[in-house]
């Protein structure tokens, strides 16, 4: 059976659709796979960009990602730290006839993306009405931000990162989150991954759960959870999407093999984690 390392959930168009890569074949390939509930199979195809967005990169690494209702934004990378990514938009409506699907937009960023998040920024309808592409680097050594069009808008990293909970910070002092998936919905941002903190003084599980309701400030204020271990595996280690009303979060953290599962877990019992200033 084919065997893919799982990296994205998102629930749209009334389907679950999953970014992976797939690794029983070389060289490996980055696949998007849909499942309606329901259904006995997935359907599967491979992602890919033009030849002059991605230079014949080995882009092999499909990341976290997220919808903006008419699309799916996804990040398309080199499997190494600090390679380079392809960030592509795919038209819903098109996915659902095609296995291997062409971006409608995409755009060359020169550092690994491993999850992306589509942010709104201003009230729906106003005149600030806008939308902002997040991007976390590997290890969250970097956040970007950038216009639908792939405008950069802004890059942190260091203080801005530590500030917020995320990243590799100082070591054994105030190390972070290493974002694996994001989702922005209804004014916050969430955002799953392992913390990097290995000092010795926490112990497993480190899964986090990061909830943003004011990510753009610089004195954004978090709320922290502690995400559960599950078949000894750190739940949050891959993929994450939550619930349309924000009570629960569905993770997707092992590989796809012969048999997939989703996992839910209510909001509520997840403990919270007094965090710190660095």
């Amino acid at each position: 059976a084919m065997r893919a390392h799982t990296q994205g959930l998102v629930w749209a168009s009334g389907r679950w659709w999953v970014t992976a890569r797939r690794e029983d074949v070389r060289p490996r390939s980055a696949l998007l796979l849909a499942w309606t509930p329901g259904a006995a199979i997935w359907d599967c195809g491979e992602l890919s960009v033009s030849r002059t967005a991605s230079n014949d990169l080995p882009l092999d690494h499909a990341g976290g990602m997220q919808s903006d209702g008419n699309r799916l934004w996804i990040p398309l990378a080199e499997s190494r730290r600090r390679g380079r990514s392809v960030v592509a938009a795919y038209d819903l409506k098109a996915l659902a006839g095609t296995s291997n699907p062409v971006p409608e937009i995409q755009f060359p960023v020169p550092d690994h993306v491993g999850a992306l998040a589509v942010m709104r920024v201003g009230a729906a309808g106003s005149a600030h009405d806008g939308w902002i592409l997040l991007g976390a680097s590997w290890d969250t050594e970097t956040v970007y931000g950038w216009s639908m069009e792939g405008g950069r808008q802004f890059l942190w990293n260091g203080d801005a990162l530590m500030s917020r909970g995320l990243g590799p910070g100082i070591a054994a002092v105030a190390a972070g989150v290493a974002v694996q998936d994001w989702k922005w919905q209804d004014g916050r941002l969430y955002a799953s991954g392992l913390s990097l903190d290995r000092s010795g003084t926490n112990a497993p599980p480190f899964g986090r759960l990061l909830i943003y309701s004011d990510f753009l400030n610089p004195k954004a204020t978090v709320d922290a959870r502690v995400v559960p271990r599950w078949r000894d595996m750190e739940l949050a280690r891959e993929a994450m999407s939550p619930d349309a009303d924000g009570r629960g979060l569905w993770f997707l953290p092992a590989d796809l093999e012969v048999t997939n599962r989703l996992v839910r877990v209510e909001l509520t019992a997840l403990p919270r984690l007094e965090r710190t200033s660095p």
